[in-house]
């Protein structure tokens, strides 16, 4: 196991706290504004004004240069399942705070998560900065599925796809933010980073009209999910970043398989629910 790669999944477990801690603290506020204005522009607009909100948005800027750092230092298909670790920060304070007992789930789902991402360090593959000329294609389609319920003002579990589909861009983009960094391609850095900013406002717009009408306990699971898994394909698929040889493919898979379901079953735990609903 590289040193880098150490030090990556260290940076991406820094950032995954913060944007948790984010989650929770806009989460209430989301809920406490008509739902007439779910989908609309409207509601961030409202929520701007409001200095709990704003603090959730302190901790999101915070957090995304910690990301690029984790992305510069370590491969998309490590960083990405080590963000599933700060969801053991919102289990601790969940427990702790409004008393939710941590069972046998939650510290199955714990240990999964430290052998999954244990597991895709020791596969890890080289970073790679090369990206195939249609690397625009699937983020071009993630955007289409997030901008579509504000378009067509269409809610239901749509919404919550939508913004698990908002945030798998921006966290495939980040990566590709990080790479132009790294070969200081200024004018791809400008393009790639309008495009993170655009998308995280509309997964914001998304996510927040989802706690409007959803429990968190069905919003939080699917869009974990989908940010955990979706950039990872794409890394794999588009920019070489995947493992070579049956045997470190069939890690690669179990260990991701075994993030994947301890991601829902914390999502849907008690506890971590419990403080998004909250906003403890």
């Amino acid at each position: 196991m590289m040193p880098s790669v150490v030090l990556g999944i260290l940076a991406a477990v820094v950032a995954s706290a913060l944007f948790n801690l984010a989650v929770v603290v806009q989460a209430s506020e989301a809920r406490s504004v008509p739902r007439r204005y779910a989908l609309r522009f409207a509601l961030l607009a409202r929520l701007v004004r409001r200095k709990r909100w704003l603090s959730g948005v302190g901790l999101q800027i915070a957090a995304w240069p910690l990301q690029t750092v984790a992305l510069l230092l370590a491969p998309l298909t490590v960083v990405q399942p080590a963000d599933a670790a700060g969801l053991t920060l919102l289990l601790v304070f969940g427990s702790k705070m409004l008393g939710d007992p941590v069972g046998t789930r939650e510290k199955l789902a714990v240990a999964a998560i430290v052998v999954g991402v244990t597991g895709l360090a020791f596969v890890a593959p080289e970073r790679s900065t090369h990206h195939v000329s249609g690397v625009w294609i699937p983020l071009a389609l993630l955007g289409a599925v997030a901008l579509f319920p504000v378009v067509f003002r269409r809610g239901g579990l749509l919404v919550v796809f939508s913004a698990g589909a908002a945030f798998a861009a921006t966290a495939f983009s980040t990566k590709l933010i990080a790479d132009s960094l790294a070969d200081s391609d200024w004018v791809a850095l400008g393009i790639f980073g309008v495009f993170t900013a655009a998308l995280a406002v509309i997964g914001s717009l998304d996510e927040m009209s989802a706690l409007q009408a959803r429990p968190a306990s069905q919003v939080a699971p699917i869009i974990f999910v989908a940010e955990l898994v979706a950039p990872v394909v794409l890394a794999m698929a588009l920019t070489g970043e995947a493992p070579s040889g049956a045997a470190d493919i069939t890690v690669l898979v179990l260990s991701l398989g075994l993030v994947t379901g301890a991601v829902v079953a914390l999502g849907q735990s008690k506890a971590v629910s419990g403080m998004v609903a909250a906003g403890a």
